[in-house]
């Protein structure tokens, strides 16, 4: 069995190499990019490597052991025979044996190979894979979209890296889930932001209730009331407080369950929308989150409660939050501090690991309507590092969850 090793900087370049010296009945195992070339590492380029081994071609029958087929018509006896000759002849030439044992030993090398992994992809998805660690996606959901490509995309797809990359921005867009909040609400509404410390609650409250007064995305302007439930940080209290004054909107906070009640029942008379701020907690803290819990039970079921969530946070911390605050029975997500981070793979993987939705988008520090947005789809994918990303491709592709999703209330 003869094995060989070519390189040339394209694969083409090999390819051809390949043919001149070897023919047509080869196999190509493996592909990797080498660097080669230079005196001490200096000057040196990159060149594919093609690895893989020439078919052995089948041998003709010697014609003194070719079996004797005889003309049609004749007796099944005799056709028999000519079937039991033919074995033998396989069973007993022993080149074709020699042949038969090489191939199976290739294959056997080739299926250890493949279980182990030490077979390497394509370089194209290589670098795909490079980039999608780049961006902190998970390794198994980097596995998913890979082995995806391997499946679904022939050859020259994937020889083409900016129709591959886009075809692999689509497959991300579609695990990215956004909630549907087009449905008409009942008034008033009470929202209450939960999530860990350091996350934006406050600010993000604030840009919130910008938005329903001012009118958000084309939807109607509402009446809004603010109220918080964090007195163990006063300088969050201060500030929600100064940012009613400004606004001229209702304000209170309430230090237990029976306070908060008595600020529902004040504050709905009136009011659209009653927006409520939580005391940060950390995921781990599983007393002080059911004792949370606990207090905005008074809210009622009619209270739809959002989890915020950094779009910095590493992925593993992502999903043990959405773990953690699971008991508040939220509604869906929203991610803050979109601006601080080109790096939108950790919040993108983690989230639809856990099959969460997200609502809104935060970026920026000032409250106002244009630091808040509805999520969407192509909003994710401009934010990831490394990709040339086709825009008005991905635009077009997700037009129907951005029109689905273009207003609230």
């Amino acid at each position: 069995m003869e094995m060989f090793t070519v390189r040339a900087k394209t694969r083409e370049g090999c390819l051809k190499k390949i043919r001149e010296i070897y023919g047509e009945r080869v196999e190509i195992w493996n592909q990797a990019t080498v660097r080669t070339g230079g005196f001490f590492g200096i000057g040196t380029h990159e060149e594919i490597e093609l690895k893989g081994y020439v078919l052995p071609s089948i041998p003709d029958f010697p014609k003194n052991r070719m079996p004797l087929i005889k003309k049609a018509g004749d007796s099944e006896d005799e056709k028999q025979k000519i079937l039991v000759e033919a074995a033998k002849f396989t069973k007993t030439d022993p080149k074709t044996q020699e042949i038969l044992s090489s191939l199976k030993a290739i294959q056997e090398t080739l299926d250890e190979k493949t279980k182990t992994g030490v077979i390497a992809e394509h370089e194209n998805l290589i670098r795909i894979l490079d980039i999608m660690e780049l961006n902190d996606f998970l390794p198994a959901y980097r596995r998913k979209i890979v082995e995806r490509a391997k499946k679904e995309l022939p050859l020259a797809e994937i020889e083409d890296f900016h129709e591959l990359q886009q075809r692999v921005l689509e497959w991300i867009g579609e695990t990215i889930i956004i909630a549907n909040d087009n449905t008409p609400h009942k008034l008033p509404r009470i929202i209450a932001l939960v999530g860990p410390t350091g996350v934006g609650k406050t600010t993000t409250i604030a840009k919130l209730a910008v938005s329903y007064l001012w009118g958000y995305e084309n939807s109607k302007k509402h009446s809004v009331s603010l109220i918080t439930i964090d007195r163990y940080r006063l300088a969050a209290v201060q500030q929600l407080e100064d940012y009613a004054k400004v606004l001229d909107l209702p304000f209170a906070s309430a230090g237990d369950a029976d306070e908060l009640k008595k600020c529902l029942a004040l504050e709905q008379e009136g009011v659209d929308i009653i927006l409520i701020d939580t005391i940060g907690r950390s995921p781990r803290d599983a007393v002080e989150i059911a004792e949370m819990q606990q207090m905005l039970s008074v809210c009622g079921s009619k209270a739809e409660v959002y989890l915020a969530v950094a779009a910095s946070t590493k992925a593993g911390d992502i999903i043990e939050i959405t773990r953690q605050f699971e008991p508040f029975a939220y509604k869906s997500v929203i991610v803050t501090k979109l601006d601080e981070t080109m790096r939108a793979g950790n919040i993108i993987s983690a989230l639809a690991e856990r099959g969460k939705s997200i609502s809104y988008i935060t970026c920026g520090q000032e409250s106002t309507p244009k630091t808040i947005k509805k999520a969407a789809v192509t909003r994710f994918l401009i934010n990831l590092e490394g990709f040339e990303v086709d825009r008005a491709r991905l635009e077009k592709r997700f037009a129907d969850e951005k029109a689905l999703n273009s207003k609230v209330l």
